[in-house]
């Protein structure tokens, strides 16, 4: 690119991507700076992601991304008690997420975008009329831009340079994710989630199939190694090792996972922050792809919008939080509270929610709650019907007093 662009973005992962499309998309040129080699590697997700949230961002995803398609999950007690949810039909796709991240790529570049790989930013430096970028990519550089879109994911080492708050460190999860081949007595259309502080303290274990004998292994864990618990896990947990017994493990990568809710402020003069950066991330879950990706869509707009209009100021810009947040922050306030219920369970706790599940068939309620990305919405669609109303109470009184 001979002159240097009005707008670049920081990450070429679905969200940095998926923003440079949406700029693309209205002729605007936008430079995207990739720290690695290749799009998509290292892979520090699963890509386990809801149909229907890929369906309100617009994507239609090729086939030759889907690894599989899930229809329900079961989850595992501490004690090892099991509950099934089974919505009968798939609700989730397994997406290989390199493959993925290259064909947002693609799409952005088809319309215009243009990639440097092997740039890393260094730091970022805001002043009245420009944003500069310290660059590290074959020599030291710096560049100029009248916005920076901020998806380098977490930890975003730019928020420092911008005063923009990250985090809390207690809310970060470490997370550790791997491939294993030749699994036993998995069944291909369900996930796995395992619950207990001895393996995954203070989130889950899962193993996610590809249905094709191998699978997506992994689990996060506050304040404890993640590498080795997930050794522990794959050959210790009473059920997860007879199922990974005669498992390879390949490809472990270790990752933070921010769930504390998203950012307070994700703006400011000449900066946007979106995905991981911005913690747009499940708290229930973990999962950011889809909510990470709906932001990131709003993103593009405004910083569309601030390129008509040459205007970069931070007033401007702010109609990004206020859009975001109209359209997910109900769903993340309730996703927050049901993190922190999670949190202060003990295990003895945990088992008991199981039975008190059992005990109500809660599990026969939430069959048609087949939107993982949009919980908060899903729940109150349930409770349109008067019998899921009782039982809801039911549980939520019991859970809430055990």
């Amino acid at each position: 690119m001979s002159e240097e662009p009005p707008i670049i973005v920081v990450g070429a992962g679905p969200c940095g991507s998926f923003t440079a499309l949406t700029i693309a998309r209205e002729h605007v040129p936008v430079l995207v700076l990739e720290e690695h080699e290749e799009i998509g590697v290292p892979s520090h997700c699963a890509g386990h992601v809801g149909i229907k949230g890929l369906s309100r961002i617009g994507l239609d995803i090729p086939t030759n991304l889907i690894q599989n398609r899930i229809r329900g999950a079961r989850f595992y007690s501490p004690l090892c008690h099991e509950l099934v949810l089974d919505h009968g039909s798939p609700v989730t796709y397994v997406l290989d997420r390199p493959k993925f991240d290259i064909w947002i790529a693609e799409q952005a570049t088809q319309c215009g975008a243009t990639y440097h790989l092997r740039s890393r930013v260094r730091s970022l430096a805001l002043e009245r009329e420009q944003t500069k970028l310290v660059v590290d990519s074959n020599d030291m550089r710096e560049l100029s831009c009248n916005l920076v879109i901020d998806a380098e994911g977490y930890p975003a080492a730019l928020l420092r340079s911008a005063s923009l708050e990250r985090t809390q460190s207690s809310k970060i999860v470490n997370g550790v994710s791997a491939e294993v081949e030749n699994l036993t007595n998995v069944e291909d259309e369900l996930v796995e989630l395992y619950f207990g502080k001895e393996y995954a303290p203070g989130f889950f274990a899962w193993i996610i199939p590809k249905g094709d004998g191998s699978a997506k292994v992994g689990l996060g864990a506050k304040g404890r190694d993640p590498i080795s618990l997930l050794h522990k896990f794959i050959s210790q947990h009473p059920v997860a090792q007879e199922k990974l017994r005669n498992s390879r493990i390949l490809n472990v990568t270790a990752h933070p996972i921010p769930l504390g809710g998203p950012s307070s402020k994700t703006y400011t003069n000449g900066l946007l922050e979106v995905g991981d950066a911005a913690s747009q991330v499940k708290p229930t879950t973990g999962g950011g792809i889809v909510t990470g990706m709906l932001c990131s869509q709003i993103a593009g707009q405004v910083a569309t919008q601030a390129w008509k209009r040459s205007n970069y100021t931070a007033e401007f810009l702010s109609r990004y939080q206020f859009q975001w947040r109209k359209r997910i922050w109900k769903e993340f306030r309730v996703m927050t509270r049901i993190r922190t219920y999670l949190d202060r369970l003990s295990d003895g706790q945990m088992n008991n929610l199981f039975e008190l599940a059992v005990k109500t068939k809660i599990m026969n309620d939430l069959r048609d709650l087949d939107d993982i990305d949009f919980q908060g919405s899903s729940l109150l669609g349930l409770a349109k019907q008067p019998r899921t109303i009782v039982n809801l109470m039911r549980f939520l009184w019991q859970a809430l007093n055990q």
